[in-house]
């Protein structure tokens, strides 16, 4: 279990909150994210924290595993089939095989990013990825 601290920047419904995070709690390098002071990470209020309030979070381990995976992992698995597929073709075709390669890139990466999307939907339902409050910190 990995945890942080933040300001709550914002009461949601459903018991959710969004919460100011400095770069220093930050667990993966987010891309999104480059050159931002703070990111605003939304989670479960198991506290009952309210706006301005300094929180600790954790975020179960199994998301950065995951988020790992998918970010890093798969997309060079996608891509390296997808250029090694489109070269096979070329080959057996007798196509020039550098713009077959690079068309095997271009539907690779597109792949990767419909397979980005769908995760992004339903990854929650495969391990427990939302952070959640766990104390309120006194200053």
């Amino acid at each position: 279990m990995k945890s942080g601290e933040g300001i709550i920047a914002e009461v949601l419904e459903n018991d959710r909150v969004k919460i100011q995070v400095g770069r220093e709690h930050l667990f993966t390098a987010c891309s999104s994210c480059i050159g931002a002071e703070r990111v605003v990470v939304t989670a479960k209020n198991t506290v009952h924290a309210k706006k301005g309030q300094t929180v600790r979070y954790q975020m179960p381990e199994g998301h950065l595993i995951l988020g790992a995976f998918i970010c890093f992992v798969l997309p060079l698995v996608c891509l390296a089939l997808t250029i090694g597929a489109a070269y096979y073709v070329s080959i057996i075709n007798g196509y020039p095989s550098i713009p077959w390669m690079l068309g095997g890139a271009c539907s690779g990466g597109a792949a990767v990013f419909g397979i980005w999307k769908k995760m992004d939907t339903e990854i929650s339902s495969l391990v427990k990825t939302e952070p959640y409050i766990c104390e309120i910190i006194q200053h």
